[in-house]
């Protein structure tokens, strides 16, 4: 039985579940005399949560999170949801064919079609040079400024890096090239919004016919929101998941500005940004988690940039993975 087929049985059936763990996280119950834990396990027909009644550390020497397993239980029901009362657990031999069969994310990487998607932003969505030339080094594309303390290889190294980084150790796009993915997903959304309140001819459906946001800073902003999170995330050291980089101090955001200003030191100077436009960059950045972070969203172009970036980011994973037979 799959996960999408465990969704449909009937409540009390006994069964069989071939998957990976991709999360478990113990839940506060402080004051309370248990402790439980939710598990989150996938298959290529979707994703389902059950509980188990222990501690991490219990659960841990059962379920390995990235692992394979036969998970043997009982359809249960959790407010009008099948729910998986978890019996036992047999692991599944760790090879390529099994992963391909039951592990979505070994199937998954950066697509063409937004690899296209993320090319095309910078060669075709940008109207301000300045703006442009900031990506592209950020990324190592376009020629290599001169001067620069690293050589060639180096600098394209920039690009190939970021395509196998991951958006997130167990969220969104939570695979190697998820981070690309998700860019691809911001860059649509990003074009789709501007074709509505940017147009040439004013904003569509409205009698307002003057824009006074800028464009050119979102899409700068969108290419470094997260581009310090292929530091910040890693490979665990069996490569079977994304883990925080311990000797990461800093998070991505803050990494994120050294990051523009390292850019803003090796692009050429007649392309430099003025220092008002690079602080107004840094505000956007910071704030970009909304109500979840630490900096407050003050301009359009901050609400626009932290609503595109969680529209793509929360509905990526409503989307189910199926490869066909």
């Amino acid at each position: 039985m799959n996960v999408k087929q465990f969704k449909e049985a009937e409540i009390g059936v006994n069964i069989s579940i071939n998957c990976v763990v991709k999360a478990i996280s113990e839940v506060d119950t402080t004051g309370k005399s248990y402790k439980q834990c939710y598990v989150i396990v996938e298959d290529l027909t979707g994703t389902t949560t059950f509980v188990m009644w222990k501690k991490l550390e219990e659960v841990n020497k059962t379920l390995v999170i990235g692992s394979m397993y036969e998970i043997l239980g009982t359809v249960g029901e959790y407010k009008g949801n099948n729910q998986l009362n978890f019996n036992s657990s047999t692991t599944i031999e760790d090879n390529k064919t099994n992963r391909d069969k039951y592990d979505p994310s070994a199937l998954k990487s950066l697509s063409t079609e937004n690899e296209q998607v993320f090319m095309l932003g910078i060669t075709k969505m940008f109207s301000d040079e300045r703006y442009r030339r900031y990506v592209e080094v950020a990324f190592g594309l376009g020629n290599m400024p001169e001067g620069l303390r690293i050589n060639e290889a180096e600098y394209r190294k920039r690009f190939t890096d970021f395509k196998k980084a991951w958006a997130s150790t167990k969220f969104h796009d939570s695979y190697k090239g998820g981070l690309a993915m998700h860019y691809g997903g911001m860059i649509r959304l990003f074009n789709s919004v501007k074709a509505i309140y940017g147009g040439t001819d004013g904003p569509k459906g409205r009698f307002e016919h003057k824009s006074n946001i800028n464009w050119n800073k979102i899409l700068l902003c969108i290419y470094f929101h997260d581009i310090e999170k292929q530091s910040e995330y890693i490979l665990s050291e069996d490569g079977k998941e994304c883990v925080y980089n311990p000797d990461i101090k800093i998070n991505h955001i803050i990494r994120g500005l050294s990051r523009l200003d390292l850019v803003d030191r090796e692009v050429e100077e007649d392309l430099r940004l003025e220092l008002t436009e690079l602080e107004s960059i840094k505000q956007s950045l910071l704030c970009h988690h909304g109500q979840w972070g630490a900096f407050e969203v003050k301009t359009s172009e901050d609400k626009i940039l932290h609503c595109i970036d969680v529209l793509d980011a929360a509905n990526v994973d409503e989307l189910v993975f199926v490869v066909e037979e």
